[in-house]
């Protein structure tokens, strides 16, 4: 499979679970609450949840045979113990047509069979023809659920009657979605593995998925480079994580308080900034321990190095101390593949490539220099293209006090410039008994020090630059093989280029994600799939999909058919018979008028199969069974068109076109707060969810003054913040769809001459979509709000309900369904057009004040303006509108009624 295709098949899988299960999971928020009880131990607990609550409705299986199954996942740390059991609510409803209802004297009516994970729990017998509330407690065995291959589970019911087969009767068995699962269980320490990342943060058990980012109080424009690369791949891995932000500050007020501390922590940012790092540095044994600096030190050494050379480094310690220092040792990891020449003053060779130099008594502020000549020997053994130079400075009992590290380049020829490094920042990391490069990026994961089921995962360093290397290996397409266990150092980051090809007119089912799939079991089934058409695409006459399936040879031809439909419609139908039972094929034109372009479309392969052998005949589900090749092929032949069409409806595009979201550019404030970031974050994970690259890296301006024009031109842009706050947003504001009254965060509207404006308190969000004025073949996105509140709103509506978005304006107020959404499409409208729809999506909007009027005094005459009186003033009425006006308004009233009243009048002598 080429590179396209697979990329291809990505997107297909995350645009599809982005939209599936994002709607799954919007019902499951809707769903009435989990009821967990957690002992005093905090060790035992007890988890209740309903087939409703896990998204179930009610079943009916109907005899002779019938079959249904619920599904669920287990948080990977749970260990479930004894008393754990389901607890079914059923009813069982027979009527035997020979007798009448209620006369049969029988004393049997089938059995009913509970299993997990295949394995049989109980068989219930159904001992009367009308059980009307069955209440069955099924227990559930522990080992059953602690096997540790898999956290997915099943539950299935399977109902036989094969006894009443002959008997001409109808007969149902009800499974209430009030049944319950019930389960007892202990907590057991998470195995912290970064090669599982993300798990434990994503888990899509019962419980919704959630995440809170921690960052420095005032983060930088690489630290939020970072968290929205990070994001973006959640979002690329996952479906359905709640990504929260927090300061460190924050983090830290609260959790002393008492408040928070019960969730899983993504923490960003190098010690020296982000509070709560340098604390979990003092207050929790790390993987990688994190030092404060002691004395100061500089490494200096030539900048460019030629195999044989013979070259020399200079380290310097300074005391910083106010008091004089005996007994330290100064230890210099000398660069693979080098031998020493010689040492001053004189140094004691160790294992390891390492010389050592025991230091005389030091003063406060005096230093003390070390040389040390090398040569370079074995170019292979060196790292590719670097020679590194470690020097640690440690304490009399060999505690690490401080580090300096240098690296050099190598080159065909040496050079006599010099380069100076120093250790950065107020602390730095130790591995073993080793320090760490400043350069390196560090990943650990902790348990929570708040709650031992969470986990925190910092991502930190030295340096800005180490602390991006560590969030970048979290964005890239990487399982970590190199990562085992729960720490881990980032060197380098290679970055592949974005793949060129363009995306190929044919896919197979396997290119789109999908492999062989088989449904069992009687009457209804059904296979869904999904595939993209890009924007610029319509379909030829040539483009087909051709289907590739078999099926049972024991389903009646007479009754059983298989019916494909594309996006909801009808498309095909074709019996089940011999003839297809093996390598059955079904080749179906595509028709470009049901296409949905820049977003994905659905196939669904629907069954009805039905036993041909005789009805009292036991038929297992496994039986009876239609299976769909991976090989299906969609050919996509097609015409190429513009994709210039900017519309909210085709969100994420045109922001997810780069696979690795390099040119998107999100603009906030200079000091942004939370809101602005959790919704910066969250739109990063959205657009993560439906581009088609391994990586991402989306770029972060904080910047007080917008950006230049030719900088922005190459970004599509994604302004988030009230337009008070975000410079970008006031900048652009007159080419806005809706703009905001300059200066402030109101938004007004004039209706002739009378000016209509929102009352100050109303929250209402914004999200508006222009051509970039810097680019027009790129994007601009506002998304703003008339309050905090209502920015929180409008990034809801477009990280959670991006499908309900349409049009160039969406507006987003408090509703039923957590948000209300209402699209408007302004281009094409005139100003009343606008001012009508705005009016009937924000009723609030109130005449407030008057606008000038101006009066044409004739031809030659010039302009007369005259300023209208506003409320209160002489010459103004009551209800705010200028006198003239009123008389006007009535004038025209009686007008239109003495015609209406003469009609009458005249139809009435008629």
């Amino acid at each position: 499979m080429n590179t396209a295709n697979g990329s291809f098949r990505r997107w297909v899988w995350r645009k599809a679970a982005a939209l599936v299960l994002s709607l799954v999971i919007g019902t499951a928020v809707a769903a009435p609450a989990f009821h967990t009880v957690i002992a005093q131990s905090d060790v035992h607990s007890s988890f209740h949840v309903t087939l409703e609550e896990l998204g179930y409705g009610e079943r009916v299986l109907s005899s002779p045979w019938g079959s249904t199954q619920y599904s669920f996942r287990l948080p990977s740390n749970w260990l479930v113990e004894e008393g754990s059991y389901l607890d079914f609510e059923l009813g069982y409803f027979f009527t035997e047509a020979e007798q009448g209802e209620g006369t049969v004297a029988r004393q049997f009516f089938g059995d009913l069979m509970f299993y997990l994970d295949d394995q049989l729990l109980q068989v219930y017998s159904l001992d009367a023809p009308a059980l009307e509330h069955i209440h069955l407690r099924v227990d559930i065995p522990s080992n059953v659920l602690n096997d540790g291959a898999s956290t997915y589970h099943n539950i299935r019911l399977k109902l036989d009657a094969a006894f009443l087969c002959g008997v001409l009767h109808k007969a149902q068995l009800i499974v209430y979605p009030e049944s319950l699962l019930s389960l007892n269980y202990s907590l057991t320490p998470y195995t912290l593995d970064l090669s599982d990342y993300p798990r434990p943060f994503y888990q899509r058990s019962f419980e919704p998925d959630q995440v809170r980012f921690v960052l420095p109080a005032q983060p930088s424009e690489v630290e939020l480079r970072a968290a929205a690369g990070i994001a973006a791949k959640l979002g690329d891995l996952t479906s359905g994580i709640d990504i929260a932000v927090t300061s460190d500050a924050s983090w830290l007020r609260d959790v002393s308080s008492g408040l928070n501390g019960s969730e899983h922590l993504l923490v960003i940012g190098q010690p020296d900034r982000n509070e709560l790092v340098a604390w979990l540095g003092e207050n929790v044994a790390l993987p990688i321990p994190i030092h404060r600096r002691e004395m100061s030190m500089s490494t200096r050494g030539p900048a460019f190095i030629a195999p044989g050379d013979t070259f020399s480094y200079t380290v310097t310690v300074t005391n910083t101390a106010s008091i004089s220092l005996t007994s330290l040792v100064l230890v210099d990891n000398c660069p693979l593949g080098t031998e020493m020449v010689e040492c001053d003053p004189a140094c004691t060779e160790a294992g390891d490539n390492q010389v050592r130099w025991q230091l005389g008594p030091l003063s406060p502020g005096a230093a003390t220099r070390f040389y040390l000549t090398l040569r370079l020997t074995d170019l292979e053994s060196s790292q590719p293209g670097l020679l590194e130079n470690l020097a640690a400075l440690q304490g009399k009992n060999e505690e690490l006090w401080n580090t300096s590290y240098l690296a050099t380049e190598l080159g065909p020829t040496g050079s006599e410039g010099q380069t100076t490094s120093i250790g950065q920042g107020e602390y730095f990391f130790v591995q073993g008994e080793r320090p760490v490069v400043d350069g390196d990026g560090v990943l650990q994961e902790i348990v929570s020090p708040w709650d031992s089921n969470k986990v925190a995962l910092l991502v930190t360093g030295a340096t800005e630059e180490a602390v991006y290397k560590a969030a970048q290996s979290l964005s890239l397409d990487t399982s970590f093989p190199d990562l085992k266990g729960p720490a881990g150092l980032i060197r380098e980051i290679r970055y592949s280029p974005p793949p060129t090809e363009t995306i190929s007119s044919e896919h197979t089912l396997a290119d789109l994600g999908y492999t062989d799939r088989t449904v069992y079991g009687m009457y209804g089934q059904e296979l869904t799939y999904w595939f993209p058409v890009p924007l610029g695409w319509s379909l030829t006459d040539g483009a087909y999909f051709r289907l590739l399936f078999g099926h049972s040879a024991a389903v009646d031809e007479q009754v059983s058919t298989l019916t494909v439909l594309l996006n909801d419609i009808p498309w095909a139908s074709v019996s089940l018979d011999e003839s297809n039972a093996i390598g059955g094929v079904l080749e179906l034109d595509l028709p470009d008028s049901r296409i949905k372009r820049g977003t994905s479309n659905e196939i669904s392969i629907q069954s009805w199969m039905q036993v041909s052998k005789d009805q009292c005949e036991r038929i297992d589900v496994e039986q009876v069974w239609l299976n769909v090749s991976q090989d299906s092929l969609l050919h996509l032949e097609h015409r190429e068109q513009g994709t210039s069409v900017l519309d909210l409806d085709y969100f994420p595009f045109p922001f997810n076109t780069r696979p690795d979201l390099s040119d998107v550019l999100f603009a906030l404030p200079s000091l942004p707060e939370a809101a602005e970031l959790e919704s910066m974050l969250r739109v990063a994970y959205v657009l993560g969810s439906s581009a088609i690259g391994d990586g991402f890296r989306p770029t972060v301006s904080l910047r007080e003054e917008t950006p230049d024009a030719e900088s922005l031109s190459r970004y599509h842009v994604v302004a988030i913040g009230r337009p008070s706050a975000n410079s970008l947003i006031r900048q652009i504001n007159p080419l806005l769809p809706q703009p905001f009254v300059p200066g402030a965060d109101q938004v007004e509207h004039q209706i002739g001459e009378v000016l209509l404006r929102l009352p100050p308190d109303l929250s209402l969000g914004y999200i508006q979509e222009i051509p970039s004025p810097w680019n027009e073949e790129r994007a601009l996105l506002a998304v703003t709000g008339t309050t905090d509140e209502g920015l929180e709103w409008a990034a809801y509506a477009l990280s959670q309900r991006y499908w309900n978005l349409a049009g160039n304006l969406v507006l987003v107020r408090e509703g039923e369904d957590k948000v209300d959404i209402q699209s408007i499409d302004t281009r094409g409208l005139t100003n009343s057009g606008i001012v009508s729809e705005m009016a009937a999506a924000v009723p609030e909007l109130t005449p407030v004040v008057t606008a000038t009027v101006t009066v044409e005094a004739g031809e030659g005459d010039g302009t007369v303006t005259q300023p209208t009186p506003s409320p209160g003033e002489p010459g103004a009425s009551s209800g705010g509108l200028p006198t003239w006006v009123m008389l006007v308004v009535g004038v025209t009233v009686a007008t239109v009624a003495i015609i209406f009243v003469t009609a009458v009048r005249k139809s009435k002598l008629r």
